[in-house]
């Protein structure tokens, strides 16, 4: 299939790690006998920026900078890759854990998707020990900074993007019955998602100290997907809120969300992808919810 052209990579969060020993050592009391976090440090790309890419020079003035994003929540865009609120949103407001937790979030994502572009999974798949081995070396560089309890995220199903399910249709053998989602793009995630796992369990025992919790974002997803009207959603789980492109997946870069001729849903609420990218607040709120729910 031939390559598709994409809007510029959302930039990954870069955050200094000068500081961090400090803001660790700094608890409050919290309900119950329990302490709770005081910051929260996220490392991730645009489904976890919470406005930095509107003031890069690179990505000021792109579509989360105009609306409708912003509107279901703050009125007006924000920044965020969303109509409202992130996960890290909702994590912050939680806050009901000891000390700073740091949240790494979907590290590999547009690795991934940039593979996909060339329609190649065996692409896709070779880079999984790569990803791995960054988001290692990440991890490993907080704990020497002084962090304790950081929560790694699994991978998104790729195959349930809106965008993937628009750029490469396929026959009926390539969706997985129960979810309506490119089976072999979902492979790829949970290849990365075995790997990730695997890699925790040896940080953990190399650094015993250290809580080092994995999120399963994955299965939240695809049950979600797979029964949306159980979890408060509306009847077309794979389908974008936000766009112009109309049909099962209302997803077309050419009229990507924000762009002229887009429009967004009535109901946001009811919509698990906001773009066909990024999430909805409403799904970032249960993903959340059921990310805790594994953790506490």
């Amino acid at each position: 299939m031939a390559k598709v052209s994409r809007p510029p990579p959302a930039v990954a969060l870069v955050l200094v790690l000068v500081g961090l020993v400090a803001a660790v050592a700094d608890a409050a009391p919290g309900p119950r006998g329990l302490t709770r976090y005081t910051r929260v440090f996220a490392f991730g790309n645009s489904l976890t920026d919470t406005g930095n890419a509107a003031i890069f020079p690179a990505t000021a003035g792109g579509p989360f900078t105009r609306p409708p994003y912003g509107q279901t929540y703050f009125g007006q865009p924000s920044g965020r890759a969303s109509d409202g609120r992130l996960i890290i949103d909702f994590l912050e407001q939680r806050k009901v854990m000891a000390s700073s937790v740091f949240y790494v979030g979907e590290i590999g994502l547009n690795d991934y998707f940039f593979a996909l572009n060339s329609n190649s999974v065996d692409v896709a798949v070779s880079l999984v020990p790569h990803v791995i081995g960054a988001i290692r070396s990440a991890l490993t560089a907080m704990i020497a900074a002084g962090a304790r309890t950081v929560v790694v995220t699994g991978m998104l199903p790729i195959g349930c993007e809106p965008q993937q399910l628009a750029l490469f249709p396929g026959g009926p053998g390539d969706y997985d019955p129960a979810t309506g989602c490119i089976a072999r793009f979902n492979e790829i995630a949970e290849r990365h998602n075995l790997a990730l796992r695997v890699m925790l369990g040896e940080l953990r025992l190399a650094h015993p100290g250290r809580s080092l919790s994995y999120a399963d974002i994955y299965r939240a997803v695809t049950r979600a997907v797979a029964s949306p009207t159980l979890y408060g959603f509306g009847g077309m789980p794979l389908a974008a809120c936000c766009g112009g492109g109309g049909g099962p997946y209302n997803f077309n870069f050419t009229t990507f969300c924000s762009a002229p001729g887009s429009a967004a849903c009535a109901d946001p609420s009811k919509s698990i992808s906001w773009d066909g990218i990024h999430f909805t607040e409403a799904a970032n709120r249960f993903l959340t919810r059921a990310m805790l729910k594994g953790l506490l």
